[in-house]
C-alpha cells in the first residue's frame, strides 16, 4: 500500500483529495489503478457523472460525457478536471440562456 505523501506526488487521489476537486465543484473518486470518476460536487444522493479521466503513458485521457461522448487528452490530471470543470459549465450557460429565450 502507498503512503498518502507518494500517492499525492504519483497523482493517484482518493475522493475529495484533489487539491481543486473542492474548488471546482467537483467529486473525484478513485476508481482503478489509473483511473478516475469524476462527477458533480453536490449534497444530493446522486451526483451527476460528468465523465472519466484514465492516466496512459502518453497524459490523462478524458472521457467526458455529455450529449455526445468527448475523448481528449491532457497532460496532468489538474488540466483534465478544468477541462471537464469548464465545458460543464458552458453547457449550463447555454440551457440556461435558451431557457430564458423562451421566457422573454
Amino acid at each position: 500500500m502507498l503512503d498518502e505523501t507518494r500517492t499525492t506526488a504519483l497523482g493517484l487521489h482518493c475522493e475529495r483529495e484533489h487539491p481543486d476537486a473542492d474548488l471546482l465543484g467537483l467529486r473525484v473518486e478513485h476508481i482503478a489503478d489509473r483511473a478516475w470518476r469524476v462527477s458533480e460536487s453536490s449534497d444530493d444522493r446522486l451526483p451527476l457523472l460528468l465523465g472519466f479521466v484514465e492516466q496512459r503513458d502518453d497524459g490523462f485521457e478524458l472521457m467526458r460525457l455529455g450529449d455526445t461522448f468527448e475523448w481528449s487528452i491532457h497532460d496532468s490530471l489538474y488540466d483534465a478536471l478544468h477541462h471537464i470543470h469548464d465545458v460543464a459549465a458552458e453547457t449550463v450557460a447555454r440551457r440556461v440562456g435558451s431557457d430564458l429565450h423562451w421566457i422573454t
